[in-house]
């Protein structure tokens, strides 16, 4: 019974009596809706569940968006931004090291054949004279 009195209070009337879906005024009004500018939404709002305090934030937003923060870089990421402004060719560099270990001919399959038909059969053990 209570599922079908929420659903009535979803649906409403246009002008022409066709029936369409419409979710009640106030219900998810703390979302913001795609495309809209989050700061502007981004307002705290009391919280009636005492699980999540007494104020809380709208979806997809929090205090964090509200002020403006430096995001954190490791010393790392500061040594390899420094490094690739330093030396600007060491990505070519790099690449052409792999190049050396990975970037391999490709595979000749008359010559691999030669080289398996090529090969002397060992025997099973090899300390056995005949």
């Amino acid at each position: 019974m209570l599922s079908s009195n929420l659903s009535l209070s979803w649906k409403l009337h246009n002008a022409e009596g066709n029936v369409r879906f419409q979710r009640p005024r106030g219900v998810f009004d703390h979302i913001p809706a795609a495309g809209s500018a989050i700061r502007g939404k981004c307002r705290p709002f009391a919280v009636k569940s005492p699980s999540f305090g007494s104020v809380g934030y709208p979806f997809g937003c929090s205090a964090h968006f509200l002020s403006t923060t430096i995001m954190y870089e490791s010393d790392i990421t500061q040594f390899i931004k420094q490094l690739k402004v330093e030396k600007p060719t060491l990505e070519a560099e790099q690449r052409q090291g792999r190049a050396l270990l990975w970037d391999k001919a490709p595979i000749d399959l008359d010559e691999r054949a030669r080289a398996a038909q090529s090969r002397v059969q060992q025997q099973p053990y090899v300390y056995q004279g005949e």
